[in-house]
């Protein structure tokens, strides 16, 4: 889910396509999930005048919202240039404060996952580019094209 130009929120997504997270979150009540993602919004436009950044572990951030006995939280991390994207990574519902060892496990799996798709995207990018040949500094010609003279 995009929320908006440059900065943006975004679901984790499996290398098959699925997004485990997007599921568990649109599992909420709207009215929870309309005020996570304003949340997850400002920090992902960095206004932290109303949100505060909740340390989970290593680089991964907690938005919550309580409503009754129900406290619905979102585990996150921020990336871009300007950390100026949020990558939900796991969404979830509980009763009790604490937060599962089980559950920052699943989201620190799931960073790792997630930055090494990138790494890999990375390198298909800078490998399906022409390299130069050693000691010359032309590229490779490229094949002739059909139906062109």
């Amino acid at each position: 889910m995009t929320c908006g130009g440059r900065h943006e929120v975004v679901f984790y997504t499996t290398v098959s396509g699925g997004s485990p997270p997007q599921r568990d979150f649109e599992a909420f009540p709207v009215y929870v999930q309309a005020d996570l993602m304003v949340q997850l919004q400002k920090v992902a436009n960095q206004d932290f005048t109303i949100v505060r950044l909740d340390y989970v572990v290593k680089d991964i951030f907690e938005c919550k919202k309580r409503f009754g006995s129900v406290r619905y939280r979102v585990l996150y991390t921020r990336e871009g240039s300007h950390d100026d994207m949020v990558v939900i990574l796991s969404a979830f519902k509980k009763k009790t404060p604490a937060i599962t060892d089980g559950d920052r496990a699943l989201a620190s799996a799931r960073l790792k996952d997630r930055r090494q798709q990138l790494r890999t995207l990375a390198q298909g990018a800078t490998s399906s580019r022409p390299a130069l040949t050693p000691g010359s500094a032309k590229r490779p010609k490229s094949p002739p094209q059909r139906g062109r003279r």
